[in-house]
């Protein structure tokens, strides 16, 4: 496996009932966010330096509201939500950190899902997602990205999945999972790897069930020939009507090359690539791929080896993708193409 990104940042995620902040919205040491009916945040940060503020129109003062380090309780894995009050005019402010990292969510007190539990990972072994509800959502901004696995429980068809978003958008048509299961066999082999800070795995339902995260330092992505495997550029959000933002990432490309053995191969490609300077390149065996545009593209492998490269440089702020591989799951659909795809045959 070889796996290369390099560095990148970008700006704050709006969603419908919700904003993801991060270090890189901090304009002039600022940065507003929403909660018009009133809301509750968290941050999986502890600062000192890191204030939540509010403006008063009325007495055209700034009064300070909490401190990120008295927000979430004593349980840090487990936080608790600091409600705020309506409010047009909070903001975050950083008095003094020099290099703050953070990720932060607002989310409005009308959002759907509302009571799902909000989980960070503090520490190297990572956190359980293990109980009877139906969804968690992970925040981790310490590293680029965070690694899935260790799926357990009696699962309906189509899950478990993971979205990169919060437990709000989840409920959204137009957001869509990055990674999703094909069989309860392949969800207990996945080890699905998320460039997000934010992201939420959805069971399908209530009832006993696991899984485990932790912090993917190296970035690394694994393949299985019974499993699934996923690819997403760096901060990949999957909601169409925001699909020009990405949340901040400090890598810019990806290029990954593998061989796999294994029985069948299905491909299921997102993306929102508007030139081919952009694009995608994806090649299996002697199939070249390139991706762009802004549909989805799905296709069916039959053989027994897969050689696999993937390449990958952002060029345009907004361009991302999501692209998930299917081993050894036999043929679930007949190729479907809607989008602006250069494919090729070629002899090597």
């Amino acid at each position: 496996l070889c796996l290369a990104l390099l560095g990148f940042a970008e700006a704050r995620v709006t969603f419908t009932s919700s904003e993801v902040l991060q270090a890189s919205d901090l304009v002039n040491t600022r940065a507003n966010f929403k909660c018009v009916n009133g809301c509750k945040v968290y941050t999986d940060s502890k600062s000192a330096s890191l204030f939540i503020m509010e403006y008063n129109e009325q007495t055209k003062f700034e009064s300070e509201v909490v401190k990120f380090q008295d927000m979430g309780g004593l349980i840090g894995a487990l936080p608790e939500p600091y409600n705020l009050k309506p409010s047009k005019n909070y903001f975050i402010e950083n008095r003094a950190e020099a290099d703050p990292t953070f990720v932060f969510y607002a989310v409005d007190n009308n959002a759907p899902n509302f009571d799902t539990q909000v989980m960070i990972i503090d520490d190297d072994w990572g956190i359980d997602g293990d109980g009877a509800t139906r969804m968690f959502t992970i925040l981790s901004s310490k590293f680029d990205s965070v690694r899935y696995n260790q799926f357990d429980g009696a699962f309906q068809e189509g899950y478990p999945r993971i979205y990169s978003v919060g437990f709000d958008a989840v409920a959204e048509m137009g957001c869509q999972p990055l990674y999703q299961s094909r069989s309860q066999e392949s969800a207990t082999m996945a080890a699905i790897t998320v460039f997000s800070p934010i992201s939420t795995v959805d069971y399908g339902r209530e009832g006993k069930h696991n899984m485990h995260v932790k912090w993917n330092k190296d970035a690394t992505i694994t393949q299985n020939a019974k499993s699934s495997t996923v690819y997403s550029s760096p901060g990949y959000v999957g909601c169409r009507y925001n699909s020009d933002q990405s949340y901040s990432s400090s890598k810019t490309s990806l290029q990954d090359t593998f061989t796999l053995k294994a029985t069948s191969l299905d491909v299921n490609a997102v993306f929102h690539l508007q030139t081919a300077d952009d694009a995608l390149h994806l090649k299996i065996n002697d199939d070249k791929l390139d991706f762009f545009g802004s549909p989805s593209y799905t296709k069916h492998y039959n053989t027994d080896s897969y050689d696999v490269d993937i390449k990958w440089t952002r060029k345009s702020a907004n361009a991302n993708f999501a692209l998930q591989l299917d081993f050894g799951l036999g043929k679930t659909d007949d190729t479907k193409t809607t989008a602006k795809v250069d494919e090729s045959t070629t002899s090597s």
